[in-house]
């Protein structure tokens, strides 16, 4: 009798279990369509972000319901469960100070909107695309195509290439004989004939003979490789109008 019971307990279990996964993956998917759809006119830099957001707070709610449902089969009560833990469960606490850190600093990311799906970001020792941003954690795709997987919580400084408009570069050379005025009239011909306006360019700092020319310009989305491109084609051009840059 007790073989018998126990398996159809087993089987309950199951199925409760197994709806509960369904159920999390067709809300998952019907949320991210209900953003892609109706708000995406709205919201289209954050529908994305949302939507992924969303779609993962359902799903693991619902798994998490079905954790309980598949308990109370068994006759165990989840809550009586966790106040029965007592000094366990303040050991887990403990170790998940963590976890609660990076779901607050994803709260905060996502409340102050401070990047958004396909951005171009550098943070926490990484650099690229940003592929997802959860709670918990975010996912960037770096220039060699590796996916990095940065906790939320080790985010404390973001530089968000994609929301900037400015960029800069600096070119060093010997001053010796050299009419600096007409050199940075050069560079601003030269950054002009790249398509590229609202150009500013000053000597930053003299030092052992040399100076250091600082080029600012308006540029949409100024990653760190774009801006090394335009600075090699911007030397090219300087050296072609007989200027001696160093280094080269």
């Amino acid at each position: 009798m007790l073989p018998d019971l126990l398996h159809e307990h087993w089987i309950v279990a199951a199925l409760e279990f197994a709806a509960a996964l369904l159920a999390g993956r067709l809300g998952a998917v019907l949320i991210r369509r209900l953003f892609g759809q109706r708000l995406a006119a709205r919201l289209v830099p954050r529908a994305a972000t949302i939507a992924a957001v969303a779609s993962s707070l359902w799903y693991y709610g619902i798994a998490l319901a079905g954790v309980a449902a598949v308990l109370n089969v068994f006759g165990i009560d989840l809550t009586a469960l966790l106040e029965a833990a007592g000094i366990a469960g303040i050991a887990v606490a403990l170790g998940a100070q963590t976890l609660i850190r990076d779901w607050l600093a994803g709260f905060f990311i996502l409340a102050e909107n401070q990047m958004g799906i396909d951005d171009y970001v550098a943070t926490a020792g990484a650099e690229g695309q940003v592929v997802s941003i959860g709670l918990r954690s975010t996912h960037l795709r770096d220039s060699r195509g590796r996916m990095v997987i940065i906790p939320n919580g080790q985010i404390t400084t973001l530089t968000n290439y994609t929301r900037s408009s400015m960029a800069s570069v600096e070119f060093a050379l010997p001053l010796k004989d050299v009419d600096v005025a007409a050199l940075c009239e050069d560079v601003r011909s030269c950054i002009a004939s790249q398509g590229l306006g609202d150009a500013t360019v000053t000597l930053s700092k003299v030092e052992g003979g040399y100076g250091w020319l600082a080029a600012q310009f308006s540029y949409a989305m100024p990653t760190p490789d774009a801006v090394s491109r335009i600075r090699l084609t911007l030397v090219a051009a300087l050296q072609k109008r007989g200027w001696k840059l160093f280094p080269t």
